[in-house]
């Protein structure tokens, strides 16, 4: 390193702006790669713009009944369900359209954005993704006890 004497001030040949320009540049990178890696929740979508910002498309539904005849109802419902459409609207209303039916009815979500309210029917979020929409709902039956079903949605 060089030094220079001007005035009974030594300077070095790296200027205070380079270093100035250095030290920002490496702040903010450093900044933005640990925003960026420990998932920042800035940059993450709500649960409430996930659920809008779709048409969700019906994928399946799962049981975890034992019971044939529980399975054989589900199995059925998935065959009236195929090709069904969800659309969540801003207003807090939603849009189920299946085979030549349209139905239509209020939504909320409750417990830090964790449970889905679909006309007072509680389902839990286990998945909400640009991609997917998994929604577990237990059921109590008085034939059949209590069981979990699981319905899937893809976008």
């Amino acid at each position: 390193m060089q030094y220079i004497k001007l005035n009974c001030i030594y300077v070095t040949n790296k200027t205070p702006t380079m270093k100035k320009t250095f030290k920002l540049t490496f702040t903010f990178i450093l900044v933005f790669l640990l925003l960026a890696s420990s998932g920042c929740e800035l940059f993450k979508k709500s649960n409430v713009d996930l659920l809008q910002d779709h048409i969700w498309n019906w994928d399946r539904i799962t049981t975890t009944s034992t019971n044939e005849t529980v399975q054989g109802l589900i199995a059925l419902s998935s065959i009236f369900m195929t090709g069904a459409t969800l659309q969540f609207y801003s207003d807090g209303t939603y849009t189920i359209k299946m085979l030549e039916d349209e139905e239509s009815g209020d939504w909320d979500l409750i417990n830090d954005d964790e449970v889905l309210l679909m006309d007072g029917d509680e389902m839990t979020i286990i998945k909400l993704t640009k991609d997917a929409l998994v929604l577990d709902s237990e059921v109590v039956s008085v034939d059949y006890g209590t069981y979990n079903v699981t319905m899937y949605w893809k976008n």
